[in-house]
């Protein structure tokens, strides 16, 4: 199969949604949502969005790596903490969300198989046996209780605290089941669920060093240049097809159509201006979608 080399444009309508589409046309082979052909279970960046633009070339270097270009470097791999666009496409790569979206942005079961609502104040949710990490331990409802009780600490400073004021507890009641207690009643409260779960064990490392569940491993960041991922063997979505993903920090906007134009990136997701798009799509060797 030829290189993915796409430019697109995605608006995230929630943090920590998933894109979910299918792969591109037959003569490139590529497209801006090659979740189940490319790259497994995320097409690259893992968004759910309204899709503007893409472009895709397909002029092989290194046809098991997908290189995006990003605009920034990210502020911080926690994804309890960081709020920024780029932490948040590396936290849509290496974290799964306890609870997730379709393709309708309806809930649905993510690292949970299933939760229940015994009673207008009380959420029960069952999580899924046999879900590693990177670091090789399996996911329990300890690192459930450790993720979401951190974000109603008071102690414990995030921008996403907000979002958990109705929260009251958080209990483990076996290995795989946690309760969650609000203050009162709130009917919306699954949404809040849709963020991603870090080990119960993680101190201030994960904003330098993210460990997760998700289809890819983080091996390395250099700092305003790039950030690399390689796929995880024993992700529980099913293996990536792809051997990897390298963010690389592109700042300039002219630059970053300059180097998807010469190959040296394979995808551009938002981070490219209008009268740029348009010049690319002059391109026959790019598509814009």
């Amino acid at each position: 199969m030829s290189r993915l080399r796409t430019l697109a444009a995605v608006w995230a309508r929630r943090a920590g949604a998933l894109w979910r589409a299918a792969s591109g046309t037959a003569r490139r082979r590529s497209h801006v949502m090659a979740r189940e052909r490319r790259l497994g279970r995320v097409g690259l960046v893992g968004l759910v969005a309204i899709v503007a633009c893409a472009c895709a070339r397909s002029a092989p270097t290194e046809p098991d790596v997908i290189t995006m270009a990003v605009f920034a470097s990210p502020n911080s791999f926690d994804p309890r903490i960081a709020t920024d666009e780029v932490s948040q496409k590396v936290a849509l790569l290496v974290y799964d969300n306890l609870l997730t979206f379709d393709e309708r942005l309806r809930v649905v079961p993510g690292l949970a198989e299933r939760w229940e609502q015994p009673d207008a104040r009380t959420y029960l949710v069952y999580l899924r046996r046999g879900v590693r990490f990177h670091d090789g331990h399996e996911l329990t409802a300890a690192d459930v209780v450790h993720t979401f009780g951190s974000l109603i600490d008071p102690a414990f400073v995030s921008a996403r605290k907000g979002a958990y004021r109705l929260l009251d507890k958080v209990e483990e009641i076996d290995r795989y089941t946690v309760r969650f207690l609000l203050k009162e009643p709130f009917g919306s409260f699954p949404v809040n669920l849709v963020m991603p779960v870090v080990p119960a064990h993680a101190a201030d490392s994960l904003r330098t060093h993210p460990v997760g569940t998700g289809p890819y491993r983080f091996v390395h960041y250099a700092v305003d240049d790039r950030i690399e991922l390689v796929r995880f063997d024993h992700y529980f979505g099913g293996r990536p097809r792809n051997a990897g993903v390298t963010l690389k920090v592109v700042p300039d906007d002219i630059m970053r159509g300059l180097e998807l134009r010469k190959g040296s990136v394979d995808l551009v997701i938002n981070d490219i201006a209008p009268d740029i798009v348009a010049q690319l799509e002059d391109d026959d060797g790019l598509q814009v979608v």
